[in-house]
C-alpha cells in the first residue's frame, strides 16, 4: 500500500517532495489568483507564486488556505490589492509582494494578518499609504518599503505607528526629501534605512532618532549641519557614505554619536591629512570594525592608521590602493582581521623584516590584479589562519610565499592563473585544512605536491586543466576527506590516482572531464579500496559522455549514497551494473538518451536502501515487472520525459515507501492498458 502519492497532480503548482505541504507555482500563463490556487490543499504551509502575469488579489484569495505561514508572490504584474484579500491567513508570518506594480495600499489590505511579522513591499510603485493600512499587523518585525515612489515622510511615519513590534524600516530609493513628521518612530524601531532618496535637510526633531541603534544616510545630498544637531547619541552604526556636501570631519568636531559608531566608508577622505584627523578621533577608542571603503584612496603613508591601532577589522576595500606595504600603515596590538578587496594591488613584496601583527588571523585580497607573490609575503602574521587570494591574476608563487604561516586552516587561491603547482609551495603549512585551487589552468599534478599537508581535509582542483593525475599526487593527506576534480581533462582513471587517500576519502567529484569507455564488457574497478567514499559524482562527461559502464566498476564503494551519472548518453546498462551498492540512496540516471528503450529486469535489485531514483528522459519506452524489485525504501521516482505509453501498476505496488511519482510529458494514453493505473491514481 502506497501511503501516499504526489507529484505534479495540481493544476498549475508544483508539490515540493522534500515537504508535503509546500508548493510552488511559477510561470504559469493564468491571470487570476483563483485558478492558481483552487486545487491546493488545506495544509499548505509555504506557497511561492512568482514570476507570473497575476494583476489583482480580490477579497479571500486564498480561500482554504488557513494554515498559510510563508506566502511569496514576487514578480508578478499585481496592481490591485483588494481588503481582505488576505483575510484568514492568521498563522501568515512571510508575505512578498515585491516586484509588482502595486499603485498603493489601502484601508483593510491586510485584515486577518495578525501574526505577520515579515512584509516586503520593495520594487513597486507605491506612492501613498492609507494612515491606518498597517493597523492589523500587531506581530510586524521588518517592513520593506524600498524602490517605491513615496514623498511623504509624515505619511509613513504616520502609518506605522501601530507597529510597536517593528524593529527595522526600509526606505531606500523613494523619493524623501525632508524627514518632516509629526509622530514619533515606534518605540522598538531600531533600525531605519534611507539611502538613495534625495534628503537635503533632515527637517525632523532633533530626539526623532533617540531609539534607534541602526541609521543608513547614504546616497543622499544631506548637508553637514542638517545632521549635526540630530541627537544620534544611541546610534551605533551610522551609514552617510556619497552625501557630497556633508564633511565627516567637521560633523566630527560637534557631533552627538560617539566616532567610533561612524562607517567612514564614501567620505572622500583620500589624503594623509583627512586620514590622521579621523583617527585622531578614534584614538584610545576599541573599535570592532573600521571601514574605509570607497574613499578614494592611492596611498597609505607609514603609521597613517597608527592612532586606529585598537581596531579588530580595517576594510579598505573599494579604493584606489596599489600595494600594502607590509601593513607599516598601520600599528600591530589588537588587529585581527584585514580585507583590501576590489583594489588595484598588483604585486606583493617580502615582508620577512616588516613588523609582525602577533592577532592577526584573517586577510583577505580578493579582487585585485595581483601577479605576483613574493617569498615571505605575509610574514607579519604568524598566526594567520585564513588567507583569501582568490580572483587575481596569480600566474606564479615563489618557493617561499606561505613561509611562516604553520597556523594557517584556510587558503585560498581560486580563480588565478597558475599553472604549476611545486611541493615546496606548500611546505610550511602542517595545519592548512582547506585548499581551493579552482579555475586555475594546472594541467599535471606530480608527485608528492601535497606532500606537506598532513591534516588538508578539503582539496579543491575543479575547473583547471588537468590531463592526468600522476600516482603518489595524494602522498600525505593523511586526512583528506573531499576532493573535487570535476571539469577537467582527465581521460583515464586507476585506482593508483587515489593511493594515499584510500582510507579516509567520503566526497569524489569528477563531474565534466572526458571519461568515456566503448564498452560495458570491459572490467575496471577505480574505486575497489574507496569504502569510505559516500558520494561520487561523475556525470556530464565530455564530449561524448561516458556511453558505457565496464564491468565492476563500482566495486569497492561499499559506503557509497549518493552517485551520480546523469548526462552520459549511456547506451545500455547491465544488471549487475550496481551491485554491491547495498547503502546507495540516491541514484542519478537523468538526461541519459542515447537509445536505451527498456532497463534490465532486476537492475535496481540491490539498492534496498535507495530513496530518490532519477530517470528523466533516458528514452524508457516499457518498464520490466521486475525493473523496480526490491526497491522498498524508494521514496521518489522520477519518470519525466519518456517515451513511457503504459505503466502496469504493480510495478508501483512494491514500492512501498513511494511517496512522489513524477511523470510529466510521458505520453500516456487513455486505454484499456492504462484502466489499472487510472483507478490507482484515483484511489
Amino acid at each position: 500500500f502506497i501511503s501516499l502519492v504526489t507529484g505534479r497532480g495540481y493544476r498549475n503548482c508544483i508539490q515540493k517532495f522534500e515537504s508535503n505541504d509546500n508548493f510552488i507555482c511559477l510561470n504559469r500563463l493564468e491571470v487570476t489568483i483563483h485558478k492558481v490556487v483552487f486545487d491546493l490543499p488545506p495544509y499548505t504551509r509555504n506557497l511561492t507564486i512568482s514570476n507570473n502575469i497575476i494583476k489583482k488579489l480580490p477579497f479571500g484569495s486564498f480561500g482554504n488556505l488557513t494554515k498559510l505561514q510563508y506566502l511569496k508572490l514576487d514578480h508578478n504584474k499585481l496592481e490591485t490589492l483588494s481588503p481582505g484579500a488576505f483575510s484568514n491567513l492568521t498563522y501568515l508570518t512571510y508575505l512578498n509582494l515585491s516586484y509588482n506594480q502595486i499603485p498603493s495600499l489601502s484601508l483593510g489590505v491586510f485584515i486577518g494578518l495578525k501574526n505577520l511579522r515579515c512584509l516586503y513591499l520593495e520594487n513597486n510603485s507605491i506612492a501613498f499609504l492609507h494612515p491606518e493600512v498597517f493597523g492589523p499587523l500587531f506581530s510586524l518585525k521588518s517592513l520593506n518599503l524600498s524602490n517605491n515612489v513615496l514623498s511623504n515622510f509624515s505619511e509613513v511615519v504616520h502609518s506605522i505607528q501601530p507597529l510597536q513590534k517593528l524593529n527595522t524600516l526600509m526606505l531606500c530609493s523613494n523619493n524623501i526629501s525632508f524627514l518632516n513628521h509629526i509622530h514619533k518612530l515606534p518605540s522598538n524601531l531600531s533600525k531605519v534605512f534611507l539611502c538613495k532618496n534625495i534628503l537635503q535637510g533632515l527637517n525632523c526633531h532633533q530626539d526623532f532618532f533617540e531609539n534607534i541603534s541602526s541609521l543608513d544616510l547614504s546616497y543622499n545630498n544631506i548637508t553637514t549641519s542638517s545632521i549635526q544637531n540630530i541627537n544620534l547619541s544611541k546610534v551605533k552604526y551610522l551609514l552617510v557614505a556619497s552625501n557630497p556636501h556633508f564633511d565627516v570631519l567637521n560633523y566630527l568636531d560637534n557631533s552627538t554619536i560617539k566616532p567610533e559608531n561612524i562607517d567612514y566608508s564614501g567620505l572622500n577622505l583620500n589624503t594623509s591629512t583627512k586620514l590622521s584627523q579621523v583617527c585622531q578621533h578614534l584614538r584610545g577608542k576599541n573599535i570592532s570594525t573600521l571601514k574605509l571603503l570607497e574613499n578614494g584612496i592611492r596611498h597609505l603613508s607609514e603609521n597613517i592608521l597608527e592612532n586606529c591601532s585598537l581596531t579588530n577589522t580595517v576594510d579598505l576595500s573599494r579604493n584606489r590602493l596599489k600595494d600594502i606595504l607590509c601593513l607599516k600603515f598601520l600599528k600591530p596590538p589588537t588587529l585581527k582581521s584585514l580585507i583590501v578587496e576590489h583594489n588595484l594591488l598588483k604585486q606583493l613584496i617580502n615582508c620577512s623584516k616588516a613588523a609582525q601583527f602577533p592577532n592577526l588571523k584573517s586577510i583577505s585580497l580578493r579582487y585585485n590584479r595581483i601577479w605576483s607573490v613574493e617569498s615571505y609575503a605575509f610574514a607579519f602574521s604568524p598566526n594567520l589562519e585564513e588567507l583569501k587570494l582568490n580572483i587575481n591574476n596569480i600566474l606564479f608563487l615563489d618557493m617561499y610565499t606561505f613561509w611562516g604561516l604553520s597556523k594557517l586552516k584556510s587558503l585560498r587561491l581560486d580563480n588565478n592563473l597558475l599553472t604549476d603547482l611545486y611541493k615546496s609551495t606548500f611546505m610550511d603549512l602542517k595545519e592548512l585544512k582547506n585548499l581551493n585551487l579552482r579555475n586555475n589552468r594546472v594541467a599535471v599534478i606530480f608527485k608528492n605536491v601535497f606532500h606537506y599537508l598532513p591534516n588538508l581535509n578539503i582539496l579543491d582542483l575543479g575547473g583547471n586543466k588537468i590531463t592526468q593525475v600522476k600516482i603518489g599526487t595524494f602522498n600525505g593527506l593523511k586526512h583528506l576527506s573531499k576532493l573535487y576534480l570535476d571539469r577537467n581533462q582527465i581521460k583515464k582513471i586507476t585506482g593508483e590516482m587515489f593511493s594515499g587517500v584510500e582510507a579516509t576519502l567520503q566526497v569524489l567529484d569528477l563531474m565534466s572531464n572526458q571519461l568515456h569507455f566503448e564498452s560495458s564488457r570491459e572490467e575496471l574497478s577505480p574505486f575497489l579500496n574507496l569504502s569510505k567514499v559516500y558520494d561520487l559524482k561523475l556525470q556530464a562527461q565530455q564530449s561524448f559522455g561516458l556511453t558505457a559502464i565496464p564491468r565492476k566498476f563500482f566495486s569497492g564503494l561499499t559506503s557509497l549514497q549518493a552517485l551520480y551519472l546523469s548526462q552520459n548518453r549511456l547506451a545500455h546498462l547491465s544488471s549487475d551494473t550496481f551491485q554491491g551498492l547495498s547503502n546507495l540512496k540516491f541514484l542519478s540516471l537523468g538526461e541519459d538518451c542515447n537509445g536505451i528503450q527498456n532497463l534490465s529486469p532486476g537492475i535496481f535489485s540491490n539498492l534496498s536502501s535507495l530513496e530518490v531514483l532519477d530517470l528523466e528522459n533516458m528514452c524508457l519506452q516499457t518498464l520490466d515487472s521486475d525493473v523496480f524489485l526490491n526497491l522498498t525504501s524508494l521514496k521518489k521516482l522520477q519518470l519525466t520525459k519518456n517515451a513511457l505509453r503504459a505503466i502496469n501498476v504493480s510495478l508501483l505496488e512494491n514500492m512501498t515507501n513511494l511517496q512522489y511519482l513524477d511523470l510529466w510529458k510521458c505520453p500516456l494514453t487513455c486505454t484499456c492498458d492504462n484502466e489499472e493505473l487510472r483507478n490507482w491514481l484515483i484511489k
